[in-house]
């Protein structure tokens, strides 16, 4: 009898084992897969997302280190997102948008300040104040 108990017990264990590193290894794929989508959807949201603009009192730097003087400046507008529906201003440099922004930017009070102070009317985001 003892000749079957033991290598029984013994084909169980290694069994056992090697379905606890087949889960193990499946496991370990499922992270890896999830990581990896993460990681390209944080991607994906950093190449869409706007890099912000930089400014002084003579000019203004947008994404790609692209320069305009304020009066290149066309106009500033409010515009729908067509992503999350909110409502942002856009710098429009010879009929092109150059650079979005919005009032919950970081620096959006003194970057208003300037345009204003270089003569453009600055809508503000909220629909109850225009």
């Amino acid at each position: 009898m003892a000749l079957v108990i033991v290598p029984g017990v013994i084909g169980s264990v290694m069994l056992s084992f090697a379905l606890w590193a087949v889960v193990q290894f499946h496991i370990g794929i499922a992270v890896a897969l999830a990581v990896g989508l993460s990681a390209v959807v944080v991607f994906g949201v950093y190449l869409v997302s706007d890099k912000g603009v930089s400014f002084d009192e003579e000019k203004l730097v947008v994404r790609g280190g692209r320069e305009y003087y304020y009066h290149e400046i066309d106009e500033v507008r409010v515009k729908l997102s067509e992503y999350d529906l909110r409502r942002y201003k856009a710098i429009v440099v010879d009929g092109e948008e150059v650079c979005i922004f919005d009032d919950n930017y970081q620096n959006a009070r003194e970057f208003t300040a300037i345009l204003e102070k270089r003569g453009f009317h600055v809508p503000s985001d909220n629909r109850m104040m225009n």
